[in-house]
């Protein structure tokens, strides 16, 4: 049976899965389950050359032996289908000064514009991979893509960290 959400009193564990709640119920509790999320600021190049520079709240580590980083995107956003053309990436840190240039780049762009510009950013030459760095970001993983799963609307990107 679904229900809008969580009880309102809640005196005993609850249990509950995805399709428990209707809406957006169940991922609310995933975000606030799993915390603290930090932003992967994923910045790709299609095949043309065109830069892009997105936010993901879906992102991590993975492992230390080799090191790898994941973030997951739903539905194919640009920097999922520049993945597919050149896969390779950096994730730029985003620091607090940068906050509000990184909500900016969550807007939705024309793919043929380069959301650097548009925030203010300077891109700059990564040392491994093709894609630009964020020059105001403070750290930069440099990553090359090993895989690529998709699983209904969510596409999760799988990259070994190849610079720091």
């Amino acid at each position: 049976m679904t229900a809008e959400g969580p009880p309102a009193p809640l005196d005993e564990d609850l249990e509950v899965g995805p399709d428990d709640w209707k809406g957006r119920a169940f991922s609310f509790l995933m975000n606030a389950l799993v915390i603290p999320r930090q932003i992967g600021w994923i910045s790709t190049i299609s095949a043309s050359g065109v830069r892009n520079l997105a936010p993901y709240s879906h992102f991590n580590l993975m492992g230390s032996n080799p090191f790898y980083l994941a973030f997951a995107s739903t539905g194919v956003k640009d920097s999922v289908t520049n993945l597919r053309e050149v896969p390779e990436f950096v994730a730029n840190i985003v620091s607090l000064s940068l906050l509000e240039r990184m909500n900016f780049t969550a807007c939705d762009f024309p793919r043929e514009e380069e959301e650097f510009g548009w925030a203010g950013l300077t891109p700059v030459p990564s040392v491994k991979v093709r894609p630009a760095r964020v020059g105001e970001a403070k750290a930069h993983l440099e990553c090359e893509v090993a895989q690529i799963v998709t699983d209904g609307s969510t596409n999760i990107v799988l990259a070994r960290i190849v610079h720091a």
